[in-house]
This record gives C-alpha cells, sequence and structure tokens, in this order.
C-alpha cells in the first residue's frame, strides 16, 4: 500500500479517538518526514570544512558550534547530509539514545553517523515536532523499542514507527509561543533558584567570619558584663590544665610559637587572643597508617567520605567494620569519644571538619586526624575548623605531591581566636540560628528546583492534551468560522509522500 495511502487510512481510522483533543490526528513520523536519515561516517578532525556534529556536541539542549570539529567529506556527501534550520537530530545509540535536538541557525554542518536527522514536512512546525518527542509517550516508545544489550541503540526502522499527535496546523503555532513563553519563565526561575546555594554557601562564610574576628557578638560584649575569664586568662587555664595532664617534660606539655601578626586574620577584641590548635587541645593525634582489613562483624570504621557535607557523621550507610583486635591496636593513639572532632587531612575532602555526638564506638583512618579540645568548646573548635579562613590555612601548608597532605604538626600550629567560654556559647548559638535559617531556606530552593524540573514536563503534558490554549475548533465555533483539522493537514502532506522516508 502507497504511503498516502496508509496516510489516510489511519486518519480515518482515529475520527472518534477521544483521547485527541477536538481537531487533531495522528501520523507516524515515517509518514509524516520527508526524510529519516542515518548520519556520515568519518573522523573528527580540527580544520576547514563543514562541521561534523555528533552526539557528544548536544549538551544541555545547546550546541557550541564553535567547539564543534570538522571532518573530510567530499561535495557530494556534504550536500546528502547536510543540516539546516527545521531538522532534528536523534541520538541512536549509548546512554542519551532518544534525545532528541532542533536545529537552529547553523554553520555549514553535516551530522555523525550515531545520530539520526529527520525532517518534517513543511506544512508541519519543527518546534512542535521537537515538543512531541519530549513527552512521557514519546519516551515510553524509546524504552519499548530500545535495542541492543550492553548498548542500546533505537534505529531509524523503529523510530519511523513512532505514533505522533498532530494538531491544526495554526493550532502548532499557537500552542509552540505559548510554551515557549511558560518555559521561558521556568527556566528564568531555575537560573535564579540556581544561584541560591552560592549565597547561600557566601554567606555561612561570612557568618563564620563575623563569628570569629568578634564582630557576630559585638553587641553581646556591649550588653553584658564582662566575664571573670577573658580569653587571656582561659588560654592561661588551659595550659596549667595541659601541664598536670602531662606530668613528665616533652614536647606535649611545651607551648607553641606564639601566632604572628602574619596569621593574625583579623584584629580581635581587647578580650580575645589569638592561640595554636595544638595548646588549647589535649589530643591531636591519628591511627597507624597500615590500612585494616575489613570484616563481616566488628568495629566501625570510617573515612574522609564520611564527613557528610550536611555537616554530620556517617556511621549508618555503607561503614566498613575491622576486627576487635585490629581496634585495640590502632585506637591507642586516637580513640574517638563525644565531643571530638573529626578533621579530614589528605585528599579530595581536606579540611572537613565534623563533631562526635555519640558514645558509639568507631575509628577513623589516617586521612583524618582526631582532634580533642581542651576545656574550650567543642562545638566552637569544630565551627571554626570547618570554616573557609581554616581551609585557607590548610590548603597553603597542605604538602602536595599528586594528593594534598595535612600533617599533624601543621595542624596543631593553626592560629585560633579564642574568646571567653561565655563568649563562645553565644557564638556558637548565634551560628548555629543563622546556619539553621540558611538550611531551611536551601531545603525549600531544592524542593523549588525539584518542582520546577516537574513544571516544564507537566505543561508539555497539558499542552498536548489541548489544555494550554484554546484548541482551532474551539477558536472557529467562537468565531463563526470554519477551520482545518489536523486530519485534512495531513492529506495535504498526502499527496507530496509517496516516497520512502527511513533510510
Amino acid at each position: 500500500m502507497k504511503k498516502a495511502t496508509v496516510l489516510q487510512a489511519a486518519v480515518e481510522e482515529q475520527d472518534h479517538d477521544t483521547d485527541l483533543p477536538e481537531g487533531w490526528a495522528t501520523a507516524t513520523l515515517g509518514q509524516i518526514a520527508e526524510r529519516i536519515q542515518y548520519g556520515y561516517t568519518a573522523s573528527a578532525i580540527q580544520a576547514n570544512g563543514p562541521r561534523f556534529l555528533r552526539i557528544t556536541d548536544i549538551q544541555n539542549g545547546k550546541v557550541d558550534w564553535e567547539s564543534v570539529p570538522s571532518c573530510e567529506i567530499s561535495e557530494a556527501d556534504a550536500e546528502k547530509y547536510s543540516l539546516k534550520a527545521g531538522d532534528i537530530v536523534f541520538a541512536r545509540t549509548g546512554a542519551t539514545t532518544g534525545k532528541s535536538f532542533l536545529i537552529g541557525s547553523c554553520p555549514q554542518a553535516v551530522f555523525a553517523s550515531y545520530l539520526i536527522r529527520v525532517r518534517g514536512h513543511k506544512l508541519l512546525n519543527p518546534a512542535f515536532l521537537i515538543q512531541a518527542f519530549n513527552t512521557p509517550q514519546y519516551w515510553a516508545f524509546i524504552m519499548d523499542n530500545v535495542a541492543g544489550n550492553a548498548q542500546p541503540n533505537c534505529n531509524a526502522s523503529k523510530l519511523a514507527a513512532l505514533t505522533v499527535p498532530v494538531a491544526p496546523a495554526a493550532e502548532q503555532d499557537r500552542l509552540i509561543a505559548t510554551f515557549n513563553q511558560v518555559a521561558a519563565k521556568i527556566d528564568a526561575s531555575r537560573v535564579r533558584l540556581a544561584k541560591v546555594p552560592k549565597i547561600l554557601k557566601a554567606f555561612r562564610q561570612s557568618v563564620m567570619a563575623a563569628a570569629c574576628s568578634g564582630r557576630l557578638t559585638e553587641d553581646w560584649r556591649e550588653n553584658t558584663s564582662a566575664p571573670a575569664e577573658d580569653g587571656k586568662a582561659l588560654f592561661e587555664r588551659i595550659s596549667a590544665t595541659r601541664n598536670r595532664l602531662v606530668r613528665t617534660k616533652s614536647r606535649e606539655n611545651e607551648l607553641l610559637p606564639s601566632v604572628t601578626s602574619d596569621e593574625q586574620t583579623w584584629e580581635l577584641p581587647p578580650s580575645w587572643c589569638y592561640v595554636r590548635l595544638g595548646d588549647i587541645s589535649q589530643q591531636i593525634a591519628d591511627i597507624d597508617h597500615k590500612m585494616p582489613k575489613a570484616v563481616e562483624r566488628g568495629v566501625k570504621f570510617i573515612s574522609a567520605k564520611d564527613l557528610l557535607d550536611d555537616g554530620t557523621l556517617n556511621l549508618t550507610r555503607d561503614i566498613k567494620l575491622i576486627s576487635e583486635v585490629d581496634y585495640e591496636r590502632l585506637s591507642r593513639k586516637a580513640k574517638p569519644q563525644r565531643n571530638d572532632i573529626i578533621y579530614s587531612r589528605i585528599g579530595a575532602r581536606l579540611g572537613k571538619a565534623r563533631l562526635v555526638e555519640t558514645d558509639e564506638r568507631f575509628l577513623v583512618s589516617y586521612s583524618c586526624c582526631v582532634i580533642r579540645p581542651l576545656i574550650v568548646l567543642p562545638q566552637y573548635v569544630a565551627r571554626f575548623l570547618d570554616s573557609g579562613v581554616v581551609l585557607a590555612q590548610a590548603q597553603k601548608q597542605a604538602k602536595s605531591i599528586g594528593v594534598p597532605d595535612l600533617g599533624l604538626d601543621e595542624i596543631k600550629h593553626f592560629a585560633v581566636p579564642l574568646p571567653s567560654l561565655e563568649e563562645q556559647h553565644e557564638i556558637v548559638r548565634r551560628v548555629e540560628a543563622l546556619f539553621k535559617l540558611a538550611d531551611a531556606i536551601e531545603t525549600r530552593v531544592e524542593a523549588a528546583a525539584k518542582r520546577a524540573d516537574k513544571l516544564t514536563q507537566a505543561i508539555l503534558v497539558k499542552a498536548f492534551r489541548g489544555e494550554l490554549v484554546p484548541t482551532e475548533a474551539e477558536l472557529a465555533r467562537r468565531e463563526g468560522r470554519t477551520y482545518e483539522p489536523a486530519s485534512e493537514l495531513l492529506a495535504r502532506i498526502c499527496a507530496g509522500c509517496d516516497k520512502s522516508a527511513a533510510t
């Protein structure tokens, strides 16, 4: 049976199809395409000549034509495989099988063999067609028809069998114009939402900078009686306590060199002072660098990856277990306990600090160290260590031969601003409140971003149900005129569609 006859029979058969908006019809892609064609097989080269569009050149719905390479191709093949505005290319293999892209304005270009080019009939709006290839019905078709084992693919014959909804010509134009307006607003919202995490990150860094410089609690100092023990007196008490804890003369109870002016990030309030992290810690240690073997039952063993971005320690998901023997052997120097701080000192997660808020037994790998603050508020030290200020110190001091590595001695030398204990509590209270607010905003933004992602698809579904704009049939009744339904539009297409479309 000729293609035109098949198309006409299909149109007549759907006259009573109630799933379509009034005045719409369906046809297979093969029936309404001028041509469905595989791309040109060649190697990409950096040279003059037509651009050689590949699957990998289509990123996030865009093509950077300046970065698209060329290929060697004859004049005859360049004409055969040339792209023009209104063409639609499909990825026919790999992880992006089924992804489509509408060619807008483009330089002289041809398309590669892993793409299929569909050139729709001139009576159809290509922007309408491309949106039909974003609907759930289209993706259901792709999932049902993808062939191949290790490498999924969809061939031209299967694509030609795809059923496509067709609206009256005028309705196609109105629908796309309205859809583009709505989609542009959604995209603008996405852009604005995408900026919020960076703003919140900068906000948290500003909070910590204000907290550790004394600016965050400036009003508290003005309205509160001076503490009996300021930062300097507190440091003297800590030093005396360390001397009592380490009874023998050793480097452990010797004070580290004073913080130099070059290391002082801010001018501190008079009641504060700069100290070394090692001088206000009872312990900064790590375990033996020999990695223990995993066992089925035993003690939890975490690493830097378990210092989660939400500010917590992961002690539940995919945790390595080690034997009791290894735990006792390795934990002699660095056995974490409540209110210790786990600090990552090696690799990409360098500079993460997490407070231990559990009595559960666990051990941490040598990619981290265990810091046990002495007298000072652990929450204050943890927040400070996790701030951008200390990260800058860490990155500056880390030895790096491929992988950043911060030694225990460098960590002990971190410069820490020290206020009174009372002010430490107030700083932590205010920081926690502000961070909680930032976390709540972030949660709402993430939810809004997910809704925005779903909204485009919801609008698309609405459009292809005939609910986004008035149907041409509805407008014709209102205005007392006739209109051309899609069945007649397809009948006109029939007249020029007798040749084969899939090649």
